[in-house]
């Protein structure tokens, strides 16, 4: 992936790719994206459901909890008009951090530590995807090739 690409995913999205120029002994993301621009907007969108889960999380669990303080305050305005019970207080989901992304055997591979099963659910959705999308150009493409599988669109496929 191209080095402006590179940095615009790290910029926007700094917690998940926080090692991303940390010790090559503790994490691949060292050496980069090991893809080609194609999956840049797989990738970003990828990134931007997890983080959006992990912070809508946070938030939910900072509102219960001010809920929960409140419940049995009569003079609070909203416990007036809604029923004063406890509620549970979810789990935080764990940071994704980026341990390796690359293309392997025509699809795009997001290794990582942390989440949840639904953030399991946002990387095999985007994994998928790339299946589907020139690694080079992101048009619409399929998996070719005999030795090096690569996912091609047309135009990339007849080596232009």
């Amino acid at each position: 992936m191209r080095k402006e690409l590179d940095e615009k995913l790290c910029e926007k999205y700094p917690l998940i790719f926080r090692d991303r120029h940390a010790d090559p002994s503790k994490t691949c993301m060292y050496w980069g994206f090991e893809c080609g621009d194609g999956w840049y907007n797989i990738l970003e969108t990828m990134c931007a459901n997890i983080q959006g889960h992990i912070n809508n999380r946070l938030d939910n669990i900072k509102w219960i909890e001010k809920w929960n303080a409140n419940v049995n305050d009569p003079d609070h305005e909203w416990t007036a008009i809604v029923e004063r019970k406890e509620r549970p207080v979810p789990e935080p989901v764990e940071q994704v951090v980026a341990i390796q992304v690359k293309e392997k055997f025509g699809g795009l591979r997001f290794y990582y530590n942390g989440g949840d099963e639904y953030i399991d659910g946002v990387v095999a959705m985007a994994e998928s995807m790339s299946y589907r999308t020139c690694e080079v150009c992101g048009a619409p493409g399929t998996l070719s090739g005999d030795r090096w599988v690569r996912t091609l669109c047309e135009e990339h496929k007849n080596g232009s």
